[in-house]
């Protein structure tokens, strides 16, 4: 990650790699589009489908829990992480599918428990 030449305070420095750290996830998030798009129509028929946006997006983000943390955990647990990441994004789609009206609120549902 880049870096400051001169160290002048711990919060500069730390702010400009979260914005370098960010600016690779979004590289990361859009290489399979951007690929995707480049390609030309008769490429892309010859080719292999191109990779499921799920898939996509969850190998970004499990490269981004193994540059951080690889350290710390072993190839089943980052298999582990990869599958809940799958799921969790896989259940936003689900829920953006929901379509709420403007008035709509939260099902409240209170039953008190008496022994």
């Amino acid at each position: 990650m880049k870096r400051l030449k001169r160290e002048t305070t711990g919060r500069r420095i730390e702010a400009l790699a979260r914005r370098e750290f960010a600016k690779t996830l979004a590289a990361l998030a859009a290489a399979p589009i951007v690929t995707t798009s480049l390609a030309s129509g008769a490429a892309r028929a010859q080719t292999t489908p191109p990779p499921d946006a799920v898939a996509s997006a969850a190998d970004a983000l499990t490269q981004v829990a193994r540059a951080r943390y690889g350290k710390h955990l072993k190839e089943d647990q980052i298999a582990e992480i990869r599958r809940s990441i799958e799921r969790g994004i896989r259940t936003a789609d689900r829920l953006r599918q929901v379509k709420l009206d403007n008035g709509d609120e939260p099902s409240f549902a209170f039953s008190a428990d008496f022994e």
